[in-house]
């Protein structure tokens, strides 16, 4: 016998089936207050424009909607008393909602149960799916093993939340509740949280609220079971036997977050269709106008968003203008470009457009005109390039007409143009025959003849990509004249710039039709002027010490070019095989290229020590440099200096043995032959290697000269215990250093 259970509250779920503690309430917990959000267009479907006859549209309406509450998977719960949808928190609870989703996708939540009810607090299910026969036991789910908790989420009315076994906080399998009431305060924190992982969207509620007022029932001693069936909700029963169709049962899957309608204001010209998410929009034959579709969007929530455009079937794209160029007339021989112009074509559809010649002269467009091109791309406009060679002196009418997709013609445009003879120029000649680069000189176009339009300009030309034929918009126009007295114009030309040789001048005249004749030709030389040398110096103008650096640089310009290349020599003469001495002052075969520098500024740094100094310690350089077109300048010269570094002659230390408290004198010789000592400094061998190491042996103290000697004391205190070598170094005014001189002293 089966009793009915009248508590509202319930003892704490214990076992697989239980999910949380609840403290008896007399009355439901509001749901947590929530902004209910429209779906919202994101992308929203243009106005269009579709040429007749075309083929149908689809539009993907996939990505143009969204409920931005929505964006977990949606779970839709079809059960006896009703349907309601569920949106899964994929991102908050991944492991939980990917587990549950398990249990949809392989049908384990197909025909499955209710089977506790306690009102005010939860209705659990996920665990048993519904008997087939009267009288017949629940079957329990196969389970695909327990999961990680994963709390965090309130228990808030309307929410769905993992049950689990008491005390162990990652035994979630397939069972689930949904809360009816606020119970945060209780399983929020109870056995680890319970892990909330979705919530009924809509008005769903409705229905969860109908199960939970579904009666109620111990069905334990009835089934043989303790505490399983202790709430189990039945409908429509009185006594036994308990029949299928008394449970609260449910299939559970997923749909989509949106789905869609669409409706058309004029059908028969515009008729949607929707195949899932894809909108196909079929055109009526051989009819134009307007319909305005809708396309209707709703979320499983029961929100929804219409999205409206308009769509207008037009005919073929129709050409309103024809341009012809050059203008106002065509030379006879060169090419016609015809452009078409102000195309109306609101679908985008023209595909070409045919350009034809009026044959028969009768001014309509006909079977009997001549189709001359047919350009199929827009890319620099819509036009033809027509040859006039075939085509008489006179007026001619040319037509262009638009071709849409589907293959119809729109309506034609015309435009008349003349063919006109050239003007011409008998000969082309220069005032002289060669000019010097960065001059100038006047260019003679003689036996000038305009046919028909008077004479507008002569223009002349710098055959600038030197291939010896005229290229209009290559060659670089150099002067003009608008006049050309008893047949003859002049041009003034500036040669700046000008490469050196022979160069070829053109001539062509144009009238004031626009028609422009054949060019003429003529060459002129052009001459090189040299580069020249302005400063030659070498830095430092004293080099403190044989061996150290000179840095040699020019500065000079090229009048008409530029300096490419400057060439260093020193001043050297050959004193017997294999041997250099210093030189006579001039350049000459004797004297040694030292550098040959195309680049950095022209600089060379050079080492003194690479040749013998002369006598009397300067050194003489040469340079001459070379421009672009292998012009050379004059020889240029500078002197430096090198400074002949000081000497030490000897190093007396007394004692050489001591202890700390000995003084030890060091007594030094230094001479300078060009210059004055300035200082005879003593340095430790700091890191006892036995050679010099300046900025790593320590100095000990700077000599003072007395009399013809230089002298330092110091104690052996300051020298450290044990043998010390000590190096003197002498430097002169100029900064000249000496060679080293060592001696070793031993404090004991």
């Amino acid at each position: 016998m089966l009793t009915q259970i009248k508590r509202l509250g319930g003892a704490l779920i214990n076992d697989t089936i239980r999910a949380a503690d609840h403290a008896d309430s007399a009355a439901f917990d509001a749901l947590e207050p929530r902004q209910l959000l429209a779906v919202n267009i994101l992308n929203p479907i243009p106005d269009a424009a579709i040429a007749q006859n075309s083929s149908a549209t689809v539009i993907n309406l996939a990505g143009r909607y969204d409920n931005p509450e929505l964006n977990g998977t949606i779970a839709r719960f079809d059960t006896t008393l009703g349907a309601f949808n569920v949106v899964l928190y994929n991102n908050a609870t991944p492991i939980t909602v990917a587990n549950f989703l398990r249990y949809v996708s392989e049908g384990r939540y197909a025909d499955t149960i209710i089977h506790r009810n306690v009102p005010g607090f939860i209705v659990q299910g996920g665990g048993f799916q519904r008997p087939s026969q009267d009288n017949a036991a629940p079957a329990t789910i196969a389970s695909f093993g327990t999961i990680q908790n994963e709390p965090g989420i309130s228990n808030l009315r309307g929410t769905i939340a993992m049950a689990k076994l008491g005390g162990n906080p990652n035994s979630a399998t397939s069972q689930w509740f949904f809360n009816l009431a606020d119970n945060s305060g209780n399983l929020n924190n109870q056995n680890g949280g319970f892990t909330v992982f979705g919530r009924v969207i809509g008005n769903g509620m409705t229905v969860v609220d109908a199960i939970a007022a579904v009666p109620r029932f111990n069905a334990d001693s009835f089934y043989g079971t303790n505490g399983l069936y202790s709430d189990l909700p039945l409908r429509n029963f009185t006594t036994a036997p308990v029949k299928p169709e008394n449970f609260v049962s449910m299939n559970i899957t997923t749909i989509p977050e949106l789905t869609y309608s669409v409706t058309s204001s004029n059908e028969a010209l515009v008729n949607p269709s929707l195949n899932g998410s894809n909108l196909t929009l079929t055109y009526g034959a051989n009819i134009t106008g307007s319909s305005t579709v809708t396309v209707r969007t709703t979320a499983a929530d029961g929100s929804f968003v219409e999205d409206t455009f308009l769509v207008t079937v037009v005919g073929p794209p129709a050409v309103g203008a024809v341009v012809a160029a050059p203008q106002p007339a065509v030379v006879k021989g060169q090419a016609l470009t015809l452009t078409a112009k102000n195309i109306t074509d609101i679908t985008k559809s023209l595909t070409k457009v045919q350009f034809f010649h009026d044959a028969n002269n009768d001014g309509v467009l006909d079977a009997e005109d001549t189709l001359l091109v047919e350009d199929s791309s827009s890319s620099g406009g819509w036009t033809a390039r027509i040859d006039t060679a075939g085509l008489s002196e006179g007026s001619h009418r040319f037509f262009a007409r638009g071709i849409g997709a589907n293959g119809v013609a729109g309506p034609a445009a015309a435009v008349v143009h003349r063919v006109v003879p050239p003007p011409s120029i008998g000969a082309l000649a220069g005032s002289t025959n060669t000019v010097g680069r960065n001059s100038t000189f006047n260019l003679l176009a003689s036996g000038v003849t305009i046919p028909g339009a008077p004479l507008k300009t002569v223009e002349f030309y710098r055959d600038t990509n030197g291939n010896g034929v005229f290229d209009a918009g290559i060659d670089k126009k150099v002067a003009a004249s608008s006049s050309a007295p008893g047949g003859t114009a002049a041009g003034k030309v500036s040669t700046k710039g000008f490469g050196v040789g022979d160069t070829m001048f053109f001539a062509r005249a144009q009238d004031k039709s626009g028609a422009w004749g054949p060019a003429v030709a003529a060459t002129i030389t052009i001459t090189n002027a040299a580069p020249t040398i302005a400063t030659f110096k070498g830095a430092p103008a004293v080099v403190k010490n044989v061996g150290d650096p000179v840095t040699l640089s020019v500065s000079g310009k090229d009048l008409d070019g530029k300096i490419v290349r400057v060439q260093y020599f020193r001043d050297t003469e050959i004193a017997g095989e294999d041997t250099l001495e210093p030189g006579n002052g001039v350049l000459d075969d004797n004297d040694v290229l030292i550098g040959d520098i195309t680049a950095g500024g022209f600089k060379l740094v050079y080492l003194t020590t690479r040749l013998p100094l002369s006598p009397n310690g300067m050194d003489r350089y040469f340079a001459r440099a070379y421009d672009n077109d292998g012009g050379v300048s004059t020889i240029a010269f500078t002197d430096v200096r090198i400074n002949k570094p000081p000497t030490v002659g000897d190093l007396i230390v007394t004692p050489s043995n001591g202890d700390t408290i000995t003084m030890f004198s060091f007594s030094i010789a230094a001479a300078d032959a060009d210059g004055l000592i300035k200082s005879v400094e003593l340095f430790r061998d700091t890191n006892g290697d036995g050679l010099f190491t300046a900025r790593v042996d320590k100095s000990i103290g700077k000599a003072k000269l007395a009399g013809d000697r230089w002298v330092l004391a110091i104690t052996g205190k300051k020298l450290g215990i044990g043998e010390s070598r000590i190096f003197v170094r002498a430097a002169d005014n100029l900064g000249g250093l000496s060679t080293t001189l060592n001696t070793v002293v031993t404090v004991a």
